[in-house]
């Protein structure tokens, strides 16, 4: 692939790792579904992707994307794959300074990467020294100056997050076949869905009633259209 050049050019860089990765009892199952997730999202939304998810040393994973789009979507599909385990994941908005390859994102400097750091190491220390209110496992960060409301996104984030983190693993499993599905949509024939989940629809609407599900993507849309006001 050829090598570009983004020096002052904004783009969203994306880190993920696994929390409490070296308690995972079964590790390589786990690295092998991450993998097979990644090349997935890589090829569903490769209109997004200037550098594609790929992983590295240990369980870490990295993306430059260039579209704000599908950041939110990108990132619960890849958590809501996973029912017993959790990942965070740090999105930093800013330059890219060094070259960077389409066939990975290890390697990439400046703003972007960093602020992903930044994000991703806040989530670590917060939810470590406060257990009682954690932050949500996807945090923003963005370069001074930028019009993206940061504290506004990064509060309803962790607000939300208090929904998804009592969902169990079956409806985590629900919420993956649906974000797969048909994304935050929240408008898709209950009948067609149940078929995919393989159950009635009447037990789909008492399941997604429960869960506050419809609660949940609402207020990711709403997320994704402040993000997308900050841009425009």
């Amino acid at each position: 692939m050829n090598d570009n050049y983004l020096e002052k050019e904004k783009h969203f860089t994306i880190i993920g790792d696994f929390i409490d990765s070296k308690k995972i009892v079964n590790r390589y199952e786990i690295q092998e579904t991450l993998k097979k997730k990644l090349n997935s999202i890589n090829r569903k939304y490769k209109d997004d992707i200037t550098s594609v998810f790929s992983i590295g040393k240990g369980d870490e994973f990295q993306a430059n994307l260039n579209k704000i789009d599908n950041i939110i979507l990108i990132i619960h599909e890849i958590m809501s794959v996973f029912s017993d385990v959790d990942i965070r994941f740090g999105i930093g908005y800013g330059t890219l300074k060094t070259k960077f390859y389409k066939t990975t994102a290890f390697g990439s400097d400046g703003e972007a990467w960093y602020l992903a750091r930044q994000a991703i190491d806040e989530i670590k220390e917060h939810n470590d020294k406060n257990p009682q209110y954690q932050f949500a496992n996807y945090r923003f960060r963005a370069s001074e100056g930028d019009a993206l409301n940061i504290d506004f996104l990064n509060g309803i984030n962790n607000n939300n997050f208090l929904i998804y983190i009592d969902w169990t693993k079956t409806q985590r499993n629900i919420a993956n076949v649906l974000f797969e599905n048909y994304g935050l949509d929240g408008d898709f024939i209950q009948k067609e869905a149940a078929k995919k989940i393989k159950t009635s629809s009447q037990n789909l609407n008492k399941t997604l009633q429960s869960m506050n599900y419809y609660y949940y993507i609402n207020f990711l849309k709403l997320v994704n259209d402040e993000m997308r006001k900050g841009l425009s």
